[in-house]
C-alpha cells in the first residue's frame, strides 16, 4: 500500500510532535483531506523519517504525534552536479532526476549559452521536495545559488573525478567503468542547449575535467543528466 510522506523542516519537529505548515499542510489536509487519526510518514530532508498519527487540524497548520522512527532507506552519493542553465521546464526535470538518483549537490551555472538566468533556489527546492515525496527518498540535495564557471571550478577543485558530458568526445565513459576504479567525490557537468563555448571547454579541461561521451546520439540536457548520473553511480566508492 502506498504510504504518503510529507516534508517537515527540522524546526517543526519538537520532541514527539511534528507540525505541518504551508504547502505540505495544504497537500495533506486540503487536497488529501486527512483528518485526526490519519497515519502517514514525514521526513526532514537529512535522511530521517517517522511514522506519524495526525492529532489536530487547524486553519493553517496541523500537528501530529510521532509513533515510530523509520530506518534510513537511502544515502546521497558524493556527486556534485553542475548544470548549464536550460529552459525552465527542462531544469525542473533535471532537478527531479538528480534528486531521485541521489545527487549530493546541484549547482546551476551561468555559462555563455545559458538559456535561463532567473534561477530561484527556493522554487527548485520545492521541485526537489516533490521528487522526494514521489520517490520515497528522504535526503534533500544541497541546492546552490547561480554560480559562474570560475566559482564552479573552485567548488570542485578537490574532487577525485571530474567529468563533462560531450557527444563528440572520443573518450567513452564505459571505459572508465570497466577499469574498476571507484571514487569518493565526483563532479559532473552537463551543458546548456547550446553547449559550452571553446573558451569554457579550455578552462574546464585545464581544471582537470575529462570530456566523455555517454551516448552516440545528441541528447536533450535532461536525458543527458539521467544517463550520466546512472553511469556515475556505478563509479561511487560505496565503502566510504
Amino acid at each position: 500500500m502506498h504510504a504518503y510522506q510529507f516534508f517537515v523542516a527540522p524546526e517543526n519537529i519538537t520532541g514527539n510532535q511534528v507540525t505541518l505548515t504551508g504547502e505540505e499542510f495544504h497537500h495533506c489536509c486540503r487536497v488529501l483531506r486527512f483528518g485526526a487519526g490519519a497515519q502517514f510518514q514525514v521526513f526532514d530532508g537529512s535522511g530521517r523519517a517517522w511514522r506519524v498519527r495526525l492529532e489536530k487540524v487547524a486553519r493553517q497548520s496541523a500537528t501530529g504525534v510521532i509513533e515510530e522512527e523509520l530506518p534510513v532507506n537511502c544515502h546521497n552519493n558524493p556527486i556534485t552536479l553542475g548544470i548549464g542553465l536550460t529552459k525552465s521546464r527542462a531544469l525542473e526535470e533535471i532537478v527531479t532526476t538528480a534528486t531521485v538518483l541521489g545527487v549530493q549537490t546541484i549547482v546551476p551555472l551561468n555559462t555563455r549559452h545559458a538559456a535561463y538566468q532567473n534561477f530561484k533556489v527556493e522554487r527548485f527546492r520545492r521541485v526537489a521536495i516533490a521528487a522526494l515525496k514521489q520517490s520515497g527518498r528522504t535526503v534533500m540535495p544541497q541546492m546552490s545559488c547561480l554560480r559562474t564557471l570560475a566559482e564552479w571550478l573552485e567548488m570542485t577543485r578537490n574532487c577525485q573525478l571530474k567529468v563533462l558530458a560531450e557527444q563528440n568526445s572520443p573518450e567513452n565513459l564505459n571505459n572508465l567503468i570497466r577499469s574498476g576504479k571507484r571514487f569518493t567525490s565526483i563532479a559532473a557537468m552537463v551543458g546548456p542547449e547550446g553547449g559550452f563555448n571553446t573558451q569554457e571547454l579550455s578552462q574546464l579541461k585545464d581544471a582537470g575535467f575529462r570530456v566523455v561521451n555517454i551516448f552516440p546520439a545528441r541528447l536533450r540536457s535532461e536525458l543527458a543528466v539521467a544517463m550520466l548520473l546512472f553511469y556515475l553511480n556505478l563509479l561511487v566508492d560505496m565503502e566510504d
